[in-house]
């Protein structure tokens, strides 16, 4: 290329970058960039997703990019808009634990009560046999409700995560360790791990060691002050409302990092090129590029990654969600690019369909057919069918009240006592549904599905007042029947 072609381009990018609209780039299909936009315009009219930022890099760190949308404030979204990661969080803390295993700082294969004799209290069977390497790859035997019920506790402690993760005291193994189940807990017990070994803060940590020296100041400045990211959105009864979920200093291992869209393009980028002896450990390189990738249903989950062959080639990819965000970063190692979306929108009936969305991206981005799938009907519409059925029993008891109460007979009588009974077990169940499905916590369902949470209520609300309905007729029933006897 000439001197005044090489001008001409590097001008035109800069204008492209300092305008936020999306540019070609080398191994984008052309037209892909358009084609994005477009697609991702339309996701989140479907979605409401109310704000989103995307980009696809390649190995030389040219970007293709672009935002939608508004954040929680109200402000448009832009490429140095911050976005909570989610669990693509436990990507970077499990870099930093491996890097940590490489200079001899831990062991992965010794048990972490060496570390964090506590945990011998949750699990004092299985305890010592959980190690740093079967927490990396969820496999320690804690599941996704222990995870559930401890994250996103508040701690102002200098070793806020230690502190969150000695909640797992009360909340112990359920499973011998080697089986995998997906659960923050074995990140959160990560991050104390580090603190521990280290007898550092995990957030100074992470920023001292592997952050500033990858050029990610804007992730470790968040790090330190989550509370500076704009609310994000709870989607629930069709529309996005803004939630802010406020400083979680203990959860900063497992979901709660947060980058903008340049930094999360520029740690995406950085593991496309890396190389051994640099800041990305080499066991994890390993396993991104080179390692064996099954099949979508054999996913493997190792080194915070999951590898898989999707679409007939190998992807190395991570999501998370947190109340109000979603994040996805996924890379194509033998093209040399990596696809980075995130959404400030979450509800857990559009999981699959906000992490699709991504997968979508980088099909597009190649020139291949998107496939777009829908949210979970069943999630989707629980909420409003709870409510519906709260109200069919509350009416269907005032006017079943009303006709007993007018015509009492014995028969009516004893027809009131077993909906009543009915209604009672109807409650009964809803409660413990719901219970179990926010891993026995109220305020885990209240925070992470508000309409489930509501819809809930409102049922057994509902119950409960058509109950007291059908027992004051009862009661007037049995009135009116011993004074009309002859």
């Amino acid at each position: 290329m000439s001197p005044l072609r090489r001008a001409t381009a590097g001008l035109g990018a800069a204008i492209v970058l300092a305008l936020g609209l999306p540019a070609a780039a080398p191994g984008v299909e052309s037209g892909g960039a358009d084609d994005i936009a477009r697609y991702l315009a339309d996701h989140r009219a479907r979605t409401h997703v109310p704000g989103l930022a995307w980009a696809v890099v390649d190995r030389h760190g040219t970007t293709i990019r672009g935002t939608l949308g508004i954040d929680g404030d109200g402000e448009r979204v832009t490429p140095g808009t911050p976005f909570f990661l989610g669990s693509v969080s436990k990507t970077l803390t499990a870099a930093l634990v491996l890097r940590l295993a490489d200079d001899g700082v831990l062991d992965l294969d010794a048990p972490v009560t060496q570390t964090l004799p506590w945990l011998d209290a949750a699990a004092p069977d299985v305890g010592r046999q959980i190690t740093a390497a079967r927490l990396l790859g969820h496999r320690s035997g804690f599941d996704a409700d222990a995870g559930l019920r401890v994250a996103d506790r508040r701690s102002a402690a200098r070793k806020a995560v230690t502190a969150t993760a000695r909640g797992l005291r009360d909340n112990g193994p359920v499973a011998a360790p080697g089986t995998y189940q997906y659960s923050s807990a074995n990140y959160l017990l990560l991050g104390a791990l580090v603190e521990q070994a280290t007898g550092r803060p995990f957030v100074d940590v992470l920023a001292e060691d592997l952050l500033h020296p990858l050029g990610l100041s804007g992730v470790a400045r968040y790090a330190h002050d989550s509370g500076a990211v704009p609310p994000g959105h709870r989607l629930a009864w069709g529309r996005a409302w803004p939630y802010d979920v406020g400083p979680v200093a203990g959860g900063l291992p497992y979901g709660y990092a947060a980058a903008t869209l340049n930094d999360a393009a520029t740690l995406a980028s950085s593991l496309l090129v890396a190389r051994p002896g640099g800041v990305w450990p080499p066991s994890m390189l390993a396993a991104v590029r080179d390692g064996p990738a099954p099949d979508v249903e054999q996913a493997r989950y190792d080194t915070g990654w999951r590898v898989e062959r999707r679409d007939g080639e190998r992807v190395a990819w991570h999501s998370g969600a947190t109340p109000g965000f979603f994040s996805t970063v996924l890379l194509l190692p033998r093209r040399g690019l990596a696809v980075v979306l995130l959404q400030n929108g979450y509800a857990p009936a559009r999981d699959a369909q906000l992490n699709e969305a991504a997968f979508d991206v980088a099909r597009l981005a190649t020139g291949r057919a998107v496939h777009p799938i829908d949210p979970d009907p069943l999630l989707l519409t629980a909420p409003w069918a709870l409510v519906a059925l709260g109200a069919l029993l509350l009416t269907t008891t005032l006017v079943g009240a009303r006709r007993r109460t007018v015509r009492p007979r014995r028969g009516r009588l004893w027809l009131l006592g077993g909906w009543t009974a009915l209604l009672a077990a109807v409650a009964a169940t809803a409660a413990w549904a719901l219970s179990r499905a926010a891993a026995g916590s109220v305020t885990v369902l209240a925070r992470w599905t508000p309409d489930l949470f509501l819809a809930g209520v409102a049922l057994v609300g509902c119950c409960a007042l058509a109950i007291l309905v059908a027992a004051a007729a009862a009661l007037r029933t049995a009135r009116l029947h011993r004074s009309v006897r002859p």
